[in-house]
């Protein structure tokens, strides 16, 4: 029960967009103890570790479905897509899009990097 707990509750956090530390706050620990008592609660580092496992498990699988999809054949488009943040920097952004054995088109990010200035040029 406490794994699923954990994992719902990282999937709360992330889909909406909230920091990690929330779990560290009285509010969110009252909450979870006045709907169930016997929960464990965590905290914001326990949280990130989760994280970190749960993306390298997915991390994993992908690499293996596109690793299986390239030796059956299949082709990877690549797309990407370069923007500012409102801290000024800059980041790239790389997107793959295939189509499955079961004919659904996918489409994953690969990755984003931080665009260092004096790396590249503007056109």
């Amino acid at each position: 029960f406490q794994t699923k707990y954990r994992a719902l509750l990282l999937d709360f956090i992330v889909s909406n967009n909230l920091v990690l530390r929330v779990v560290d706050s009285k509010s969110i620990r009252r909450l979870i103890q006045y709907c169930n008592p016997s929960l464990i609660t965590i905290s914001a580092t326990t949280l990130s570790r989760d994280l970190d496992k749960t993306f390298l498990v997915a991390q994993t699988s992908l690499k293996l479905e596109l690793q299986e999809h390239i030796k059956a054949g299949g082709r990877i488009s690549i797309t990407t897509d370069v923007w500012s943040a409102r801290n000024y920097k800059e980041f790239i952004a790389v997107t793959g899009h295939w189509i499955s054995r079961e004919w659904k088109q996918r489409s994953q990010l690969l990755d984003i990097v931080y665009l260092n200035v004096s790396s590249y040029i503007f056109i």
